[in-house]
């Protein structure tokens, strides 16, 4: 693994081992899709309906599906292989859109801060926390807990 940047503009996340999607609701009802526009929804039923509680009308967030075993370890292949019985939470990282305006162009601390004012988590629907300081504690914690890796954000991004 290369070096992480460092500094006060740096904030980092979770690596997480799962499928990249985006939810989206309007005023036809909620769609949970993937990068390609794979429709997930039906895939995904639990996530799908506490989405409908989690975001705004005219909103679009962006996230990753990951499942997890039956000891709570995030699993790749439980989720390649899921079923309604499977433990499925979407852990949303941004937001595109929230009540019909466009937040893409603004930098991740503003987009962060309208994320928190709006979001509305429960088991299916968490938010992917960002840890801001020293990288190195945080490293050693994703090391020893297994986890899949570091991302690095820039805050003015």
């Amino acid at each position: 693994m290369g070096r992480l940047p460092e500094g006060l503009g740096w904030v980092y996340e979770l690596k997480l081992d799962g499928y990249r999607a985006q939810a989206i609701r309007d005023s036809t009802g909620v769609r949970l899709l993937s990068r390609n526009g794979k429709d997930f929804s039906k895939r995904f039923p639990g996530v799908l309906a506490a989405l409908k509680q989690a975001i705004p009308n005219h909103t679009a967030v962006d996230g990753e599906l990951v499942a997890f075993d039956g000891e709570g370890k995030p699993s790749f292949n439980e989720l390649q292989n899921s079923n309604s019985n499977t433990n499925v939470v979407f852990y949303v990282f941004d937001v595109l859109m929230a009540h019909g305006r466009d937040f893409k162009a603004l930098p991740l601390l503003k987009r962060s801060s309208i994320l928190q004012s709006f979001l509305v988590t429960s088991d299916r629907i968490q938010r992917s926390e960002q840890f801001a300081g020293d990288v190195q504690p945080f490293l050693s914690a994703v090391r020893e807990i297994g986890g899949e890796g570091v991302v690095a954000k820039q805050l003015d991004s």
